[in-house]
């Protein structure tokens, strides 16, 4: 097991460290300042995913303000259906591993089962949940990033979603593997600083010489796109109350002053450029950051581009004329009203606009002002603008499964096409999205060789091959292997998948080399069970032979309580020796009376196959005339029943 590195700071001269403070922020101050054109427009981009409505002055007081969701609808459509296609896809599992030789099959499947326990279960469903809001993200600002972390306690590591506004890199930028520097920016409260210095993660001299902010938070300023989105979700208070301090956690590639090598990790305090930690990068980690992009910049720039790029022109025109259609029906339904002075009609003081009245000078006539019906085409443009945004976002009423305003409604197989002449630009967006999760695998493959044990036992899900226990070691990761996901562009609904296994599963019973084929259509029918969310043939056949256990894992079902039964076609020979090994084990001497009485029942009916299969085997070749050649007979190959008995007791 790795332990975790030692704080650098402890060694280092105090005008060393003062140097790498100033070095940090100032660094940090250049790379701000050098996107904030593309993070100025983020702000444009949040307030119209959030619908939320600028400010309108005219052309009168309570005249309409409306946001069309149309950004909105882009980004959560496109996110869903990704999301579906990463975790809602018939797949068991949601990585898939390939060994580099043949030797290593049965430990890159081991490997396997234990990425998914831990994506799936030791996680607690944060691997997920990082992903619905790093897809969202992704959409609106066209970057985002994931960020992977050692926990060298428990042996495991973490991967969590961060804003692209959190995550600042040089100008220059062209690949964040080659990145000369990485800036984590994040919001600490002094209690959990103090926290991280009294276990020794922070280093506490330097914890002692910061100070608190101003209440206000003047001194510290947190991503302003980011306080907006929190005003705008109801959340009016300032992240930054007293005692809140922004982090900068800087990934170096280059050589500091007073320490050797030429890759480190420092977290610096952005106020008082205080560094807190330095540790060396570890060598058998390329990095920890793992960069999305949703369109790629057509300059070769860094910053990629979302739907907001695109849609933001489409949907300011769009609230432009909605809110003129809008005026226009108030208007016309509710007219204005001029009176002149003498007309008896003196009342408070009012501004014109439609059901108020007007005062003039003019005392002859009461004028109520008349104007034209709607223009009939402004529907007509409001929805060729929609039609505009469907095709940039592949957002058409087909991909969701309805039919085109105005359109016959068509066959399943036309619904079906056009479903997936939708789904192939979804594509393009959804696989440069697969191909940051494989980057973000291959990390955690890396982290997993470094902190992983000698041996560790996890849980499988949906096994079918013994009990859903299994081991992984050290060892196992020693080998060269590639994680991928085993996420589908292709992905649309289950109802699409049932179709296409049952289609399948018809040319199958037809086809005359498949339909006689009896592990085929076995293999179909699993196949076809999946996207009932099934699966597992065996649960449904009847009088199956259940699979072998190990020996191993048996061991562990007695020492839990727990009994197994001998199977037919297992190494009984094997079993029994594992077992008498086992009986060597301080955890077997810890065993109850009970617990070793079911396990001795056990050894004995494995015992008993044992010799009975040895018999049967002596007869067939007597049978066959060749006498009991090589060796074999009753009590041959194996230990006695008698003998056997007394070492377990």
């Amino acid at each position: 097991m790795a332990t975790r590195p030692k704080n650098l700071l402890e060694s280092m001269a105090e005008e060393h460290i003062e140097a790498l403070g100033r070095r940090v922020t100032r660094f940090v101050d250049g790379d701000l300042q050098s996107r904030s054109g593309w993070e100025s427009r983020q702000d444009a981009h949040f307030a119209l995913w959030a619908c939320d409505a600028p400010t309108r002055r005219g052309p009168w007081s309570g005249s309409a303000n409306v946001t069309v969701p149309m950004v909105a609808s882009a980004i959560n459509n496109w996110s869903g259906i990704t999301g579906a296609s990463m975790f809602d896809n018939p797949q068991k599992e949601w990585v898939a591993t390939i060994p580099n030789s043949p030797i290593d099959i049965k430990k890159a499947e081991r490997v396997e089962k234990y990425t998914n326990w831990q994506l799936m279960f030791e996680q607690e469903g944060r691997y997920e949940a990082s992903y619905d809001r790093l897809l969202a993200h992704l959409a609106i600002t066209g970057m985002a990033f994931k960020k992977a972390s050692i926990n060298y306690e428990d042996e495991s590591w973490t991967s969590e979603f961060v804003s692209s506004l959190d995550v600042i890199l040089p100008d220059d930028t062209s690949d964040i593997a080659t990145a000369r520097r990485i800036t984590h920016r994040q919001e600490q409260h002094i209690d959990e600083i103090n926290d991280l210095a009294a276990d020794d993660f922070y280093l506490g001299s330097q914890v002692e010489k910061l100070s608190d902010p101003a209440p206000d938070g003047q001194e510290q300023q947190p991503n302003q796109t980011r306080e907006n989105t929190k005003r705008r979700m109801g959340l009016d208070k300032s992240t930054l109350e007293q005692g809140n301090h922004i982090i900068y956690e800087q990934h170096i590639r280059g050589s500091i002053d007073g320490v050797e090598g030429d890759r480190f990790i420092v977290w610096v305090d952005a106020v008082s450029s205080t560094p807190l930690r330095l540790v060396p990068h570890p060598k058998s980690i390329r990095r920890f950051f793992v960069d999305f992009h949703f369109i790629p910049s057509p300059e070769g720039g860094y910053h990629s581009y979302g739907f907001g790029h695109f849609l933001r022109p489409l949907n300011e025109i769009l609230n432009t004329l909605f809110n003129q259609y809008i005026d226009g029906v108030t208007i016309s339904n509710v007219p204005m009203l001029f009176y002149g002075r003498s007309a008896g009609l003196r009342g408070r003081k009012i501004k014109i606009s439609p059901g108020a009245s007007e005062e003039v000078s003019d005392v002859k006539q009461l004028l109520m002002s008349k104007f034209p019906g709607l223009d009939q085409n402004m529907p007509l443009l409001i929805e060729f603008v929609l039609r505009f945004g469907q095709d940039i976002t592949a957002n058409t009423d087909e991909v969701q499964g309805r039919a085109q305003k105005g359109v016959r409604e068509p066959t399943v197989r036309g619904q079906s096409g056009r479903i997936g002449q939708a789904m192939t630009r979804f594509k393009v967006f959804a696989k440069r999205v697969y191909r940051g999760q494989n980057d973000e695998l291959r990390i955690i493959h890396e982290i997993n060789r470094l902190v992983v044990s000698k041996s560790k036992q996890f849980f499988v899900l949906g096994s079918s091959e013994g009990r859903a226990f299994a081991e992984v070691g050290k060892d196992d990761f020693k080998v060269n292997m590639h994680l991928m996901t085993t996420a589908d562009p292709d992905f649309a609904s289950q109802g699409q998948r049932r179709n296409e296994a049952t289609t399948i599963m018809q040319v199958a019973l037809q086809h005359p080399q498949l339909a006689q084929n009896a592990n085929a259509i076995a293999k179909i029918t699993d196949d076809w069970l999946v996207t009932m969310g099934r699966g597992d043939l065996t649960r449904y056949t009847q009088n199956a032979t259940p699979p072998p256990v190990d020996p191993h894992t048996e061991n562990m079902i007695f020492a839990n309580g727990e009994t197994e039964e001998p199977k037919t076609g297992e190494d009984h020979a094997q079993h029994v020796t594992v077992h008498l090994q086992f009986t060597q084990d301080p955890e077997f001497t810890g065993m109850d009376e009970d617990k070793r009485r079911a396990l001795r029942d056990h050894v004995e009916a494995h015992t008993i196959m044992l010799q009975l299969e040895q018999q049967q085997q002596a007869q067939e070749v007597q049978t066959n005339g060749q006498g009991a050649a090589n060796g074999v007979g009753q009590g041959g190959g194996g230990q006695g029943l008698s003998s056997v008995l007394g070492e377990i007791s």
